[in-house]
């Protein structure tokens, strides 16, 4: 049996008139049961009550409302997306099969041209969905509530359903369409009580624009001790789900059997860890690390669940595999994928502080480093490249192989500035290495394409696979700052290296996302957002092929800072995440939130690649900062993670962090703004209600909209 909730299917074990059952626990012995059958549902709500006699078992009150579709047709019911396991019921005269559990129940011909949908999203929370195709009357739904003690419309415009064993809160109704840019169109929607009926009274529609489903809040979690952990890589592969970054508790919540279960003795070790990704349980965490310091955490995921997790240390005890060593070395470890064991680790560095910026694996499996070095040729080893003559502090490429016993190809990059560091790394598919960052020059190998030396600009740099020649080397800005994020291991806003600001398309285009101080930062024609706002805006840069110009480049932010941290490229658009201390950050219908909570809020956002058009946009976070570091973008599906100072927000699961919590933790969210599951294309309306809300029961609020 599934520790996930869903749809239970009826195999012979209940009343034949009930099709499925979805069962939600709460404190104190709460439960509520929706039952699905063919004309609509009943929520089965049950609360345990204090016994009026000592060491008597307390009392249990139980009450049913029932749910009717008003005037509809027979609909065509089937369920979707089974969950593993299966459920057995034992007993005098049992006769059932054995009964699978599902994430989605449809109903399809509700009404005609209407149908309606029941999801389970996070940890039981009940979604229900109505679809209406283009000429269909949204006006025809209505849902009859029978054997409520009352029925109130909040002022928020929720539905309050009173019965005797608590209150069970349906949210109000979201409705929107999407125009044929992908532009989301909202539509005025609110609850009509009649009696002890709901009806829908919606805004105008245009019955030419496709159906827009609400997005689902699937999970969020934090996990951290103590002290402060941040995030800098994360993953996915068919058996979980896996972030990695640094930590200063002393009271990391590892779990039994890794390969270290506590702090080594330094002031930070890396961390791992891996959730299930079908009910987000945590499977394994570890420390990495020696009795050293330990900053960053940066990853990389191989095809057999091994990670590669590297950073920068002072005064490492790892072996040194090239270079002399000094008071910041590169550190690496091959860590088995059950957390249980060190396949491999290894240390490299010259006289001076090298600090590690990203890493990604070559086309053959090696390991493709990149950062900021003021080490010197010799006490790196004499290696050759490119370039084998720093000039005070510059940024390095170098490959490392998979068994991480030596270092095969370096380079230094940068101009006659003593500053250059480089944040983020991607190869394609010849093997060819780009690296992006920050830069003081302004003379060559840099080509200037735009900037007026207003303090740092943004590089993108291309090597041969083998890091001997510099393909190009594209500078640009404009009279104020772009950076990427501070190389430098002080944690905090600026501080932490722990963004993934680079990716190249199969075009060999890089794509740069970063934060620019400039009023006049160079944006394409027709961009979304031309002006900047505040006192940083992060941008979206896409470099042609040859380096020589922008495709395509656009603003994005509000009145404050907004900082870009990490891009992705998801079919045929691209998505972004960050921080943003902005009151008024673009947002979106269906945004999950719209207002900026604390000091930061994570922000999700995602655009056309011609950088015209915000499909998508959201704000998450608490009453403090919270600031997303790394992406997955999965087709429909998004996941954030990030460093978080805020209380957890509500969640569909009421999800309590891992371990004790302190200043600040890794967070993680994941967001859907369109169904993962195809869904037909109905036509213009898709009405979300949000429910299992449930008050008198204890159970934490399923999600909270912005009003």
């Amino acid at each position: 049996m599934t520790g996930e909730p869903g749809f239970i299917e009826n195999r012979g074990q209940w009343n034949p008139a009930a099709l499925y059952r979805l069962e939600t626990t709460g404190d104190q012995g709460a439960q509520l049961s929706v039952w699905l059958d063919r004309g609509g549902f009943v929520y089965d709500a049950s609360a345990l009550g204090a016994s009026a006699v000592e060491d008597v078992a307390p009392t249990t009150t139980r009450h049913s409302v029932a749910v009717e579709f008003v005037g509809a047709a027979a609909a065509s019911v089937s369920a979707q997306s089974q969950l593993p396991g299966t459920y057995n019921w034992l007993g005098t005269g049992a006769t059932s099969a054995p009964a699978h559990a599902w994430r989605r129940v449809a109903y399809r011909g509700v009404y005609t041209g209407i149908d309606a949908r029941f999801d389970v999203v996070g940890g039981g929370t009940l979604e229900t969905t109505f679809e209406v195709a283009p000429g269909a009357d949204p006006d025809r739904i209505g849902l009859r509530y029978t054997g409520a003690s009352d029925l109130q419309l909040d002022a928020d415009g929720n539905l309050v359903i009173t019965t005797t064993a608590g209150d069970i809160v349906e949210s109000r109704p979201l409705a929107w369409q999407v125009n044929a840019d992908g532009q989301h169109l909202p539509i005025a929607a609110a609850f009509e009580l009649r009696g002890t009926e709901i009806r829908f009274a919606l805004g105008t529609l245009d019955p030419t624009l496709p159906l827009v489903i609400d997005p689902v809040v699937t999970f969020s979690r934090h996990i951290g001790g103590s002290s402060s952990e941040y995030v800098a890589s994360v993953h996915e592969d068919a058996s979980g789900r896996y972030i990695t970054g640094w930590s200063g508790s002393s009271d990391y919540p590892a779990t039994a059997g890794v390969v270290q279960p506590g702090n080594a003795g330094g002031a930070n070790d890396f961390f791992a860890a891996k959730f299930n990704l079908a009910n987000d349980t945590l499977l394994w965490a570890t420390y990495v690390g020696t009795t050293a310091t330990e900053y960053l955490g940066r990853s990389v995921l191989a095809a057999d669940g091994s990670l590669y997790v590297a950073g920068s240390v002072l005064s490492g005890s790892v072996g040194l595999i090239q270079g002399t060593g000094g008071s910041y070395d590169l550190e690496v470890f091959h860590l088995a994928a059950n957390g249980q064991s060190l396949l491999a680790s290894a240390r490299l560095g010259g006289s001076a502080s090298d600090y590690l910026g990203d890493m990604r694996f070559g086309t053959g499996g090696d390991l493709v480093l990149t950062g900021q070095t003021g080490s010197d040729l010799v006490s790196w080893g004499s290696p050759t490249g490119y370039d084998t003559a720093p000039s005070g502090t510059d940024a390095f490429v170098l490959r490392l192989n998979a068994a991480l016993t030596a270092m095969t190809d370096f380079t230094y990059f940068g101009g006659s500035s003593s500053s250059e560091g480089a944040l983020g790394v991607a190869v394609d598919a010849g093997n060819n290495v780009y690296i992006t960052g920050s830069t003081f020059s302004t003379d060559s190998p840099l080509n200037t394409l735009f900037g007026t030396g207003g303090g740092s600009d943004q590089f993108v740099a291309k090597f041969d696979a083998g890091l001997n020649n510099l393909i190009y080397a594209l500078r640009f800005g404009g009279s104020g700052s772009e950076l990427t994020t501070s190389l430098t291991y002080t944690g905090g806003l600026l501080g932490t290296a722990g963004a993934n600001p680079l990716v190249v398309d199969t075009l060999g285009r890089a794509w740069v996302v970063a934060s620019t101080a400039s009023p006049n930062f160079p944006v394409s024609g027709g961009a979304y957002q031309t002006s900047q706002p505040g006192s940083y805006s992060a941008f979206i840069a896409v470099v042609n092929t040859a380096g020589t110009a922008l495709d395509a480049s656009t603003l994005l932010g509000g009145d404050s800072t907004d900082l870009g941290r990490a891009i992705q490229l998801s079919g045929s658009r691209v998505v972004v995440t960050g921080g943003t201390a902005s009151s008024n950050f673009p947002t979106t219908a269906g945004a999950v939130q719209t207002i900026n909570g604390g000091n930061y809020d994570f922000f999700l956002s995602v655009l056309s690649t011609d950088l015209t058009t915000l499909h998508y946009s959201t704000l998450w976070g608490g009453d403090s900062t919270d600031i997303g570091s790394a992406l997955i973008a999965d087709g429909p599906r998004m996941l954030i993670a990030g460093d978080t100072f805020s209380p957890i927000p509500a969640v569909p699961t009421g999800a309590l962090p891992f371990g004790p919590g302190g200043s600040y933790d890794t967070g993680l969210v994941e967001i859907t703004p369109t169904p993962a599951a195809p869904v037909p294309a109905l036509g213009p309306l898709g009405l979300g209600l949000f429910m299992l809300i449930l008050t008198g029961f204890g159970l934490r609020v399923a999600r909270r909209r912005p009003t």
